[in-house]
């Protein structure tokens, strides 16, 4: 795989989901390593305000740079808050002191704390986030260049992995709203898969609702398109089954028309688990989270379009590829499905055939 950086701005990669508990600490960590170890000016930042962890996994507790700081003095930089991690090309941002009450981080501190981040001197800023759909979380998500979701198995964990893409879709329509009130009272149950009888797909409610967005249905669906959420499933035991997590992919492709794509399964590991616990995790790049954190992110197309990769002596035009979804008139009958991944009947080069999880049933 060939890196290359063409932009003075970093990549922005937002880690999120609904769940807390679900490993979005670690994989954020070992995500940040693995492009650390690529070669890549990488920044990790705990934006986790309300509970922040990172500097328990790296055993940093500088005092002096929390990232309080940050949001209490508006004459604070966000550069002048890095710190080394002992990793070469990786540098921390931490709050090891102190919370951040999401209540307090009114729009003009979300948009300052946005405007800083694409600032940073670094290819890649990794941003760890917080539980839940709470507004802070949501705008950070959607205004990074690349959205990651961390979710395990379980049916719990998915369904809020579910309610976070299914919050941010509903943020995106507030940005292009005449009315946020009546939008709100227009979504209370739209997409909510525990209502049976709410079967409407995006586009139709739009259509309905026509005079809510600002941007109108098409342009709106346009922006919506150009999201394309990624799903990292972490702690998978030999028991799990998977068939939950397609389940997942196809409510948010014909519901909110949102392509997920599934970039592989972080396998459960003991060691891990107590490493984590106590603080003293391996970032040697020998264990088994970064190992299959490095074959998941080597096998998604998405990840791979952050690197601007090259196909012999020409760079791959990722926005001319035609992604599998439920729109495509051959989907019912078609034995290659395979949502949210390239075609495999026009780019049969681009899909991985041994792939699990990216095994559609027929």
């Amino acid at each position: 795989m060939h890196f290359q950086n063409n932009t003075s701005t970093p990549h922005i990669i937002a880690i999120g989901g609904g769940k807390g508990g679900v490993g979005k600490s670690t994989c954020s960590a070992t995500l940040a390593l693995f492009l650390a170890k690529e070669g890549k000016k990488t920044v990790l930042i705990d934006a986790d305000f309300a509970g922040p962890n990172l500097h328990y996994l790296f055993s940093i507790y500088d005092r002096t740079k929390p990232l309080t700081r940050f949001f209490a003095d508006s004459r604070e930089n966000l550069e002048d808050l890095r710190l080394e991690t002992g990793e070469k090309n990786l540098n921390l941002i931490i709050n090891s002191y102190g919370r951040i009450d999401y209540r307090q981080l009114v729009t003009s501190k979300r948009r300052r704390f946005l405007s800083q981040l694409r600032q940073l001197e670094a290819d890649f800023v990794v941003l760890d986030l917080g539980p839940g759909a709470n507004f802070t979380n949501l705008d950070i998500f959607l205004a990074a260049d690349s959205q990651i979701v961390v979710s395990t198995c379980e049916n719990i964990a998915l369904f809020e992995a579910y309610q976070f893409l299914r919050a941010s879709v509903f943020r995106m329509l507030e940005y292009h709203s005449e009315d946020r009130l009546e939008l709100r009272n227009a979504l209370q149950t739209f997409g909510d898969l525990r209502d049976k009888e709410d079967v409407k797909t995006l586009k139709n409610f739009l259509d309905q609702n026509a005079s809510i967005s600002r941007l109108g249905v098409e342009q709106f669906m346009r922006r919506l398109a150009a999201m394309r959420p990624i799903l990292l499933v972490n702690a998978i035991q030999e028991s799990d089954e998977t068939r939950t997590i397609q389940a997942l992919r196809l409510a948010l492709q014909r519901v909110l028309d949102l392509d997920l794509e599934l970039v592989g399964k972080i396998r459960f590991d003991q060691t891990v688990k107590e490493a984590v616990a106590h603080g003293n995790m391996d970032y040697s790049g020998k264990n088994p989270v970064f190992q299959d954190i490095k074959t998941a992110v080597t096998q998604s197309r998405r990840i791979k379009a952050m690197y601007h990769p090259f196909v012999g002596d020409h760079q791959l035009k990722w926005d001319q590829i035609r992604i599998c979804n439920h729109h495509c008139v051959a989907w019912n009958c078609c034995g290659k499905r395979n949502g949210g991944t390239p075609c495999a009947v026009l780019h049969p080069d681009l899909v991985q055939d041994d792939f699990e999880l990216l095994s559609m049933p027929s």
